[in-house]
């Protein structure tokens, strides 16, 4: 039977009709999508490319070699190549700013699709094209279209577009733990509630006060009756009991017992307004210029607040004390009461059973603050840490901060360009059994940088020599490291053998050899 123009048209018209759709249903379920493609940027979960099902309607030239669409290019409405443009375009452009970036078709209901599958297919995905992007492809959406969401991988830091298409949130900020350089940020300095991230300023004040010695892990701390009543998360101390320090900084750590932190509060500083005076005053030397605390615990009140950016400078404090990962990567424990009774205690930061690296952190919620997460991970000798603050869930606090730190690492590396472990220089030495020894960096340094991009480093040496007698580990000068003409660290230069001082027959062999 012969079918005119204008039927033609109107079976074409809903050919494309039925199969966009049928892709788009696909992604809004976090399916893979048929009919479409999406750039990919960060990931909860990586797919291998056998796992991409392959689109039935790839690019312009295979749209057109559709049945009874030879000749039909004209038929296109404006809109529509307006979109495979885009598409194009932006394939184009992020296949130049990241050549050896993964690409993943994914959660898209769009026309286009990769020519060829990618290495790995991300589940965040950040690109999409007609339809929305999926913070985790097989079950969530993030809220706003993919379309013009641009999240490229060699820009990820500066892409205000990644924060409007992935980060559901009041705010966000990712930094290098080392450093301090800043990956990501978005409302990064608007003061809201953090509810139990304030913890870790509580749990920070704990471990400075032990390496300072006011107090040990073992001593005895007893529970007052205002402590054992505080609600909230807790681990139900009982009033007049008694217990260990490092059980209490255990609960504050793993499941945020708010009555552990009071109880901890009133020993170290009297009362809980004066440990909290502490934690304000801290605050100020962290140069955390948007928070003030009125509690220690992140119970709601008057007048407390904190933002992204600073959250992520006490956590990067905290960090540094090594004894916070003996308990921060718990995920399961019971805490055993002075009577026997035990109460679990779970890890609230599930991105430490999640995560590739994640071993640290501290959640928070309350009906003002929302769902908040400030996450650590470190992956071979490069540390971040990540602040999600007012998420509309937990999953999605979780996920973004995955996201972030994902991204983060995918895109970043902690350069080395001292070892400590291998000798930097060699000095004489006056007066000594030996004429020259070997000299170290105190620590290893490292330039935090994106990958593949050249730094300008210059190093400078100031030392005054090495006189014997010296002993292990002595200092003998100072290593200066300038990036970009910046001064970037300074790190001791120690030696790491026994120096003896010559004696008189080591002069006169000196004085022998020399004829």
């Amino acid at each position: 039977m012969a079918i005119n123009k204008n039927t033609r048209y109107l079976i074409i018209a809903l050919t494309v009709i039925t199969v966009t759709a049928f892709g788009m249903v696909l992604a809004a379920l976090g399916a893979r999508a048929l009919g479409g493609a999406g750039f990919t940027a960060g990931a909860s979960e990586i797919l291998s490319a056998e796992d991409v099902i392959r689109p039935t309607i790839a690019k312009e030239e295979k749209y057109y070699a559709l049945p009874g669409m030879e000749s039909q290019k004209n038929a296109l409405s404006s809109a529509e190549t307006g979109v495979l443009k885009k598409f194009d375009a932006a394939y184009t452009e992020l296949k130049s700013s990241e050549p050896d970036s993964d690409l993943g078709a994914d959660s898209s209901g769009g026309y286009g699709a990769l020519k060829r599958p990618p290495k790995k297919l991300y589940g965040n995905a950040a690109f999409g094209v007609g339809s929305q992007a999926g913070v985790n492809s097989k079950v969530s959406r993030v809220g706003s279209p993919a379309l013009g969401v641009n999240a490229m991988m060699g820009n990820f830091a500066e892409s205000q577009a990644f924060a409007e298409g992935v980060v559901r949130a009041r705010g966000a900020y990712a930094i290098d733990a080392e450093s301090g350089a800043v990956i990501f940020a978005h409302n990064e300095t608007a003061r809201h509630p953090i509810a139990s991230m304030q913890k870790i300023m509580t749990a920070l004040l704990i471990f400075e006060a032990v390496e300072k010695g006011k107090l040990s892990l073992d001593d005895d701390i007893s529970v007052s009756e205002r402590a054992s009543g505080m609600g909230g998360s807790q681990i139900f101390l009982d009033s007049g009991t008694v217990h260990k320090l490092h059980g209490l900084l255990k609960s504050i750590i793993i499941a945020s017992a708010n009555d552990s932190c009071v109880a901890v509060a009133e020993a170290l500083s009297g009362s809980e307004e004066s440990f909290v005076a502490e934690m304000n005053r801290r605050a100020v030397e962290l140069a955390m210029d948007n928070t003030n605390f009125v509690n220690c615990t992140g119970l709601p009140a008057e007048g407390q607040y904190s933002c992204a950016a600073d959250v992520s400078k006490m956590m990067r404090a905290l960090v540094r004390h090594g004894e916070y990962f003996k308990y921060s990567g718990i995920w399961l424990e019971n805490y055993v009461h002075p009577d026997g009774r035990e109460t679990v205690m779970t890890n609230t930061n599930k991105l430490i059973r999640s995560l590739n690296g994640c071993d640290g952190g501290k959640t928070g919620f309350t009906n003002e603050a929302k769902f908040c997460v400030a996450a650590t991970a470190k992956r071979e000798s490069m540390r971040l840490i990540a602040v999600v603050i007012g998420a509309e869930s937990g999953p999605v606090r979780f996920e973004t901060a995955a996201s972030v730190l994902n991204v983060g690492f995918a895109n970043y590396e902690n350069r080395r360009i001292a070892d400590a472990d291998k000798p930097y220089m060699t000095l004489e030495v006056k007066r000594g059994r030996v004429k020259e020894t070997a000299v170290y960096t105190e620590k290893s340094v490292y330039i935090f940088a994106k990958k593949n991009e050249e730094k300008d480093v210059r190093f400078e040496v100031s030392s005054n020599g090495v006189k014997a007698p010296l002993k292990s580990g002595a200092k003998v000068g100072t290593l200066t490291v300038y990036v970009g003409g910046d001064k970037y660290d300074e790190v001791a230069l120690v030696i790491r053998e026994n120096l003896e001082k010559s004696r008189l027959t080591d002069e006169i062999k000196k004085i022998i050899g020399k004829f």
